[in-house]
């Protein structure tokens, strides 16, 4: 399994923890760009700060641009070490996200 493929349910969670319904990630192929699949810009804040969340630091303005895709966010998330302990947020409170 390649680092990308290891990340992409961590991906979808954090994606599924933005939508509304979270069902609606199930609707959305690894490939898809979130923008023409429905994923609104709040929604995609929100993946920003969950992302930054099981990071432990801020995305640049380059990273978080690139998120267009739940590939993009397991490509970010195999890429930093912080990520591998398979962190999740789904457990997260609404406080807690941006």
């Amino acid at each position: 399994m390649t680092p990308v493929a290891a990340h992409l349910a961590q991906a979808r969670d954090l994606l599924r923890g933005c939508l509304r319904p979270p069902s609606m990630s199930d609707l959305i192929s690894d490939t898809d760009l979130l923008a023409y699949a429905g994923v609104d810009s709040l929604a995609t804040i929100q993946l920003i700060a969950r992302c930054e969340a099981v990071l432990d630091r801020p995305l640049t303005p380059h990273e978080a641009g690139g998120l267009d895709s739940i590939t993009a966010v397991a490509e970010l998330l195999a890429t930093s070490p912080a990520a591998g302990t398979g962190t999740s947020t789904e457990g997260t409170s609404e406080r807690g996200r941006a």
